[in-house]
């Protein structure tokens, strides 16, 4: 079955766009819940700060994933009638929308990820100089700064004052994407398995979107010639 942009009523689509903004807000929520699962499910670890360490950094990059996916699915609807007949606009524009709520979100649970970090080195200065001697740290403090500058500049104020800026600024989260996984590749005890699948799933659809841009690039200079 597909849909048309008329084919839902519009009191019934303002009932769909009111149910999809509640549960996509409560998305943001669920992760706690799972943190919390995880950690008392069998009783908390003997270094429990750091397993909180790495719940957080997990629900972090999962939704850093996430936000990227959206991208590039919002991006084909551009490239493919296909995704606009099944996917109408009352689910789309939500979704849209929620983006920039899904990216600060993940930059909240990465403080947290980031504040348990200190906790288990027992002070800042020690937090400090455990980053500075740790490579791993060194890529995942990168990718800190990254989303930090994102989340800061994801509000209407920022998007009116940068402009089309705007759009290119926020490509970073690609960069920050890139240095979260490695830094979480860099982890000894890694689920190295789960990370490099996660990474490839997002990147997949990245690399789709990179053959589109190249194949109008050579387009645009044949045409010049």
């Amino acid at each position: 079955m597909s849909f048309s942009k008329n084919s839902i009523p519009s009191s019934s689509g303002k009932l769909v766009n009111t149910l999809l903004r509640v549960a996509l807000w409560v998305s943001l929520v669920l992760p706690l819940g799972w943190i919390g699962f995880k950690f008392f499910g069998n009783g908390p670890s003997a270094n429990p700060a750091q397993e909180l360490t790495h719940l957080f950094g997990r629900v972090s990059i999962y939704a850093l994933a996430f936000n990227i996916t959206l991208g590039s699915y919002f991006w084909l609807t551009t490239k493919s009638s296909l995704i606009l007949r099944y996917f109408p606009t009352v689910l789309r524009v939500p979704l849209k929308k929620f983006r920039r709520h899904l990216g600060v979100a993940g930059f909240l649970y990465l403080f947290v990820h980031l504040g348990f970090h200190f906790l288990i080195e027992a002070g800042i200065p020690e937090g400090f100089q455990a980053i500075f001697e740790a490579k791993y740290l060194w890529v995942g403090s990168s990718a800190f700064i990254l989303m930090a500058t994102l989340a800061i500049t994801s509000n209407n104020f920022s998007m009116r004052r940068l402009g089309k800026k705007w759009k290119s600024l926020h490509r970073v989260t690609y960069v920050a994407f890139a240095l979260a996984t490695v830094h979480t590749l860099m982890i000894e005890k890694a689920d190295l398995i789960h990370f490099s699948i996660l990474a490839f799933v997002t990147a997949l659809p990245l690399t789709i979107r990179l053959g589109f841009w190249a194949s109008e690039q050579r387009e645009a200079r044949n045409a010049r010639r």
